[in-house]
C-alpha cells in the first residue's frame, strides 16, 4: 500500500493514464480531421506484413536483451543482487537519455534519405547524430562517473560494489550513442530483417557472457561480471552494425573530432574523479565535482569547435543574454 490508495488501485492508474492518453491523441486527430484512410492502390501487402513481423519480432528481442542481465542475476546470484545491481544500472543509463531524443528528430530524415537514396545526406545524418550523442551523453557520463563514489557513499553499503556497474554500464552507453543513427539506418532500410538476426545474436552473445562472467564454474564476478558481460556484448554488437553499414552504405560515423571527444571524456573521467573534497558534505562534494566537470568539458568542446550544431546552439544562447 501507498497508505492513501491500495497497490492494486495504483496499478489500475497507471494503466488507465495510457488509455486515457491513447483516447485524447485520437480525439485530437479527430478534430484536425486527419485521414485514416490509406490508398488500397499503393500498398504492397506483403511487403508491410513481412515488415511488419520483423518489427514485432525485432521490439520482442530488444524487450528480452533489455531484461537479460537482470534475470542471468536473479538465476546465478541473488534476488538481493539484483537489487545492488539494478540502482547503480539505472544511474548510468541515465548517459543514454540523449539518444532518445535525437533519434525522434532524425529517424524521419533517416528514412527519407533513404527512400530518395541521397547518401550524401544520409552520411550527413549517421556522422552529425554520433558526434551529438557522444558529446551530451559524454557531458552527462562525466558527470555522473566523477562524483560516482560519493554517490553511493550516500547508500547502505552494500550498493558499495555498483561502481563498476556505473562504469561498465556507462561505456556500453557511450558506445551506443558513439554509433550514431545506425540501428535506424538497418531498420528503414531494404536490409531491415538483419537488425532481427543482429539482436538474435546480441542475445546469445549476452547469455554467453554473462554466464562466462557470472557463474561460479567460471570468472564468478558478481554483479561487475554481469556489467562488464552486458558492456562487451553491446560493443561487439554495435561494431557489428557499424560495420554492415560501412559494407552496404560505404559510410562510417568515424572521425577526428569524434576521437577528440573519447579523449576528452577520457582525461576528465581519470583526472576529476580521484579528486576528494574534505571537511564538506557528500552532496555538495557531488554537486560541485560534477558541476566543475562538466562546465571543463563544455568549454572545451565549444573552444575546440567539435560541432558545428552545438557552437550555434550554445552562441544563440549567448547572443540572448
Amino acid at each position: 500500500s501507498l497508505g492513501f490508495i491500495s497497490f492494486e488501485l495504483f496499478i489500475n492508474l497507471i494503466i488507465g493514464s495510457y488509455a486515457l492518453a491513447a483516447m485524447l491523441l485520437m480525439g485530437y486527430s479527430f478534430l484536425l480531421r486527419l485521414s485514416f484512410k490509406p490508398s488500397v492502390e499503393s500498398i504492397n501487402g506483403k511487403e508491410i506484413v513481412s515488415y511488419g513481423a520483423y518489427s514485432i519480432l525485432d521490439k520482442g528481442a530488444q524487450v528480452i536483451v533489455n531484461s537479460l542481465d537482470i534475470i542471468m542475476i536473479g538465476w546465478l546470484l541473488s534476488l538481493d543482487d539484483v537489487a545492488f545491481y539494478s540502482l547503480p544500472f539505472f544511474i548510468a543509463a541515465v548517459t543514454i537519455t540523449p539518444q532518445k531524443a535525437i533519434s525522434t528528430i532524425a529517424n524521419p530524415l533517416v528514412s527519407q534519405a533513404l527512400s530518395l537514396d541521397e547518401n550524401e545526406q544520409l552520411f550527413d545524418l549517421y556522422s552529425k547524430s554520433s558526434l551529438i550523442q557522444l558529446i551530451v551523453g559524454g557531458g552527462i557520463f562525466i558527470a555522473i562517473w566523477v562524483s560516482a563514489e560519493e554517490l553511493l557513499s550516500l547508500m547502505p553499503e552494500k550498493f558499495g560494489g555498483g561502481l563498476y556497474v556505473i562504469l561498465f554500464i556507462g561505456i556500453s552507453k557511450l558506445v551506443s550513442m558513439a554509433t550514431g543513427v545506425s540501428g535506424s539506418i538497418i531498420v528503414y532500410s531494404k536490409y531491415y530483417k538483419k537488425n532481427l538476426y543482429l539482436n538474435c545474436f546480441l542475445i546469445a552473445t549476452t547469455i554467453l557472457t554473462n554466464y562466462i562472467f557470472m557463474s561460479r564454474e567460471f570468472l564468478n564476478m558478481g554483479i561487475t561480471g554481469a556489467a562488464l558481460a552486458t558492456s562487451l556484448t553491446f560493443i561487439i554488437y554495435n561494431a557489428l552494425k557499424v560495420e554492415f553499414i560501412q559494407r552496404k552504405f560505404h559510410i562510417n560515423p568515424l572521425s577526428k573530432k569524434l576521437g577528440i571527444s573519447i579523449l576528452l571524456i577520457i582525461i576528465l573521467c581519470t583526472t576529476i574523479k580521484p579528486i576528494r573534497l574534505v571537511n564538506i558534505h557528500q552532496i555538495l562534494a557531488i554537486g560541485i565535482k560534477s558541476a566543475v566537470a562538466l562546465l571543463i568539458f563544455s568549454f572545451s568542446v565549444y573552444k575546440l569547435r567539435l560541432s558545428i550544431d552545438l557552437n550555434a546552439y550554445f552562441d544563440n544562447i549567448l547572443r540572448k543574454k
